[in-house]
């Protein structure tokens, strides 16, 4: 296999961000590579060398805003909603960086990327059709952000705690729960590195029952190798969400996960004339002791996309 492991950069955040209200503008993002956030009379803030911080874009709001604002029904609520509208944009702008994964919610799917781009105006293209207040206030999305959009999923084949966030009703919004983070970067990749660990995703495609021997030989021959590879420095740990279908996760020192993801790549996969010379024996030994197994309804890892 010899596939080189993706990078998710340690210092990577992760991303909520809805396509309008109602995900009125989710095809129109996918389409064309972005994600905008809305409040139109305020255009790209770090042109303005007036702004320089949180607290300088809410009086900005304040002034912007004035008019839809001042009918609030206390001095706390217009103060709340002025924190509100400032702090997205604020966060949109400044907070979200290239590199940073963004997943974003429609009706029945969800498109998850990478931000690409900084910010940029973009005006009378997503413009909204004003059917409640909401709308009006926050008028056209018109600052923008270039994604690369890694994968589209129906939100029916998204893992419980990906399934939990998208409950979040705020228009943008940081991720910040590791399990979520985990299984967003599982749902996008299958081989790579985050935090200074290896991680190699293997997916049980089976919509039946998971055959329990079958399973446990397969834990058992990555056992096996694992045994045969290790060093005193080496530990290496498994998530499974043994559902089906469902991943198994493994995760630990780059050197080991890569050395087991393509001793089992060998061993199942490909013939023996493809096997790296160091491990020719212990592919050999594997394929002996695991003969007449197949594993066609497990997805193994091979790099980039799920």
């Amino acid at each position: 296999m010899n596939n080189k492991l993706m990078e998710i950069k340690q210092d990577t955040k992760y991303w909520l961000i809805r396509p309008g209200v109602n995900s009125t503008f989710f095809d129109a993002f996918y389409k064309d590579g972005c994600v905008a956030m809305g409040w139109d009379r305020i255009g790209k803030i770090d042109e303005d060398e007036n702004i320089h911080s949180l607290e300088d874009l809410k009086r900005l709001v304040a002034e912007k805003y004035k008019d839809l604002l001042q009918g609030k029904d206390s001095i706390r609520e217009y103060k709340r909603k002025v924190s509100d509208i400032a702090s997205k944009i604020y966060k949109f702008t400044y907070e979200v960086n290239e590199g940073d994964i963004i997943i974003t919610p429609g009706d029945t799917s969800v498109l998850i990327g990478r931000v690409v781009g900084e910010v940029e105006i973009v005006n009378n293209k997503y413009m909204p059709e004003i059917k409640i207040d909401e709308e009006k206030y926050i008028g056209q999305l018109n600052k923008t952000r270039k994604v690369e959009w890694i994968k589209k999923i129906n939100k029916s084949k998204l893992e419980p705690n990906i399934k939990l966030e998208l409950r979040v009703v705020h228009g943008i919004s940081r991720i910040s729960n590791k399990q979520v983070i985990t299984e967003i970067n599982r749902t996008i990749y299958n081989y790579f590195t985050y935090n200074n660990e290896g991680h190699s995703i293997y997916k049980i495609k089976n919509e039946e029952s998971i055959d329990f021997e079958k399973y446990a030989k397969f834990i058992a021959c990555i056992n096996d190798i694992y045994s045969n590879v290790k060093n005193d420095n080496s530990k290496l740990y498994i998530k499974a969400n043994i559902n089906s279908p469902g991943p198994i996760e493994l995760i630990g020192q780059v050197q080991i996960v890569e050395k087991i993801t393509n001793i089992m790549y060998c061993v199942f996969k490909i013939s023996d004339n493809r096997v790296p010379v160091d491990d020719q024996e212990l592919v050999v030994e594997m394929k002996q002791r695991y003969e007449g197994i197949t594993y066609d309804d497990y997805d193994f890892p091979c790099g980039g996309c799920m």
